[in-house]
Formats: structure tokens, C-alpha cells, sequence
């Protein structure tokens, strides 16, 4: 059996949402967060069934209202952008028995970034070796959230305009969830490569900004003329 159990969503964000959450007459009970798309409510109930142990649930009777991370306790986290996630709640009960339809779930989406933002990334002054280059990248206002990749040139041919750029630093992207400056780093070049960094910034209405893109060539081996005399001294067989 379950408690009275009450949830909704209050207001969303690109990477938290506001909750009410309310639990009467409670029995112990425990939540969970995962990604919709690897929810599986009867795989739930046939495991907590099996490890009805593991249901270590201590909650008592609970108004709460704010974060759903401060809910579950996941203060240092951050939920993705655009992503639709799925909360559960299940009560322990006397017959260590739990049913499918005993595990309640409810299932909210985050904001998502969308295209058409002003902001542009502002790269620093580079610090280029024979295999890495480091550069560091901040923007020309307030961004909440930076990304940037990088690749040989020739590779860079693939990306031929500013929306396969955006669709490829949101997808395959380093991501950094801050309004602070971040220090892009590439690893792996060859001496004498030339390599092409892309970087966008997200502001705070989650508006994406124009993208950079910024070809850097890594330092080259050099040699000099020396000579070298080499003499035979013995040799055997």
C-alpha cells in the first residue's frame, strides 16, 4: 500500500526544476531520478522485491517546496539541459512485496538551449607546444554554460556553417555548466599540425550564441646542420 503522495512541478530551468512534493500518512518510502528513457517501473519492482533489503527507505511526512536535486539531496549536481526525466517514489508495505503499479512516477522536462543568441566566445592568447594547445575561453557577456572542441583542419571541413558547428559542440562537445572562464584544452597534435578550435556560448535566457572558430598550427621540430663522423674501430663476425 502507499502513503497520500502528491507531486508537481512549479517552474523549470535548463538544469534544475522547482517541485512541490507532498507525502501523508507515510509508510517509509524512497525516491529516485533517472533519464525517462531508462525508467523501467516493473524492472523497479522485481528488484526491490528480490533486495527488499536494499529499500532502505527512512523518509517521514514531507511538505517540501523547491529544488527536486535539494529534494534528493543532490545539492552538488546538475540536471541536463532539455532533458526529460522521470522521478519515482516507492513505500515499504508489510507483505516485502512490490508491485509495478506501486511504483508512482511522474515524468518532467528541463528548458533546452535554442539558437539565435548574441553571445560571442573570446579566446585568450594561446599557449601552443609541439603536441597540446591551451587556450583560454570566456565570452563577451554573461553566458551560463560554454562549449568547445577541436580537430585537425582537415577535419574541420565537415563543419561548413554555424549550425552543423552548434549541432556538433552540444552533441560531441567539452561542456562546461559555468559563467566563468574555462581553459580549453587539446591534446594528441603532431609537431607542424594545424588544428581548428570551436567554441559557442549559451547566455542566460539559453540562447545560443555565434560560434567560434579558430585555426592554431602546434610548434615545429627544427634541425640543424650538424654532421656527424663516425669511424670504424673493430668489428667481429
Amino acid at each position: 500500500t502507499h502513503s497520500s503522495v502528491e507531486f508537481s512541478v512549479t517552474e523549470t530551468s535548463f538544469f534544475d526544476v522547482n517541485v512541490k512534493f507532498d507525502v501523508k500518512g507515510s509508510q517509509p518510502y524512497m525516491l529516485g531520478l533517472v533519464e525517462s528513457a531508462e525508467f523501467d517501473a516493473a524492472e523497479l519492482a522485481a528488484y526491490y522485491t528480490e533486495n527488499y533489503d536494499y529499500l532502505s527507505a527512512t523518509r517521514e511526512d514531507v511538505n517540501f517546496s523547491g529544488s527536486i536535486l535539494e529534494l534528493l539531496e543532490r545539492t552538488s549536481q546538475k540536471l541536463d539541459y532539455g532533458t526529460e526525466y522521470t522521478l519515482w517514489y516507492i513505500a515499504k508495505n508489510d507483505t516485502r512485496v512490490v508491485l509495478e503499479e506501486n511504483v508512482y512516477n511522474w515524468s518532467f522536462t528541463t528548458q533546452d538551449f535554442i539558437q539565435g543568441g548574441a553571445l560571442e566566445v573570446v579566446a585568450g592568447e594561446p599557449v601552443v607546444d609541439y603536441k597540446t594547445i591551451d587556450v583560454e575561453l570566456k565570452s563577451n557577456g554573461q553566458h551560463i554554460a560554454l562549449f568547445y572542441n577541436a580537430m585537425p583542419s582537415y577535419m574541420a571541413t565537415a563543419y561548413p556553417d554555424d549550425n552543423y558547428i552548434i549541432e556538433m559542440l552540444l552533441s560531441e562537445g567539452v561542456q562546461h555548466i559555468t559563467n566563468e572562464p574555462v581553459m580549453a584544452k587539446y591534446q594528441g597534435t603532431e609537431p607542424g599540425e594545424k588544428v581548428t578550435l570551436f567554441a559557442v556560448a549559451v547566455d542566460a535566457d539559453g540562447k545560443i550564441g555565434k560560434p567560434l572558430k579558430q585555426e592554431y598550427t602546434t610548434k615545429s621540430f627544427e634541425y640543424n646542420d650538424l654532421e656527424v663522423a663516425l669511424t670504424l674501430v673493430d668489428y667481429k663476425v
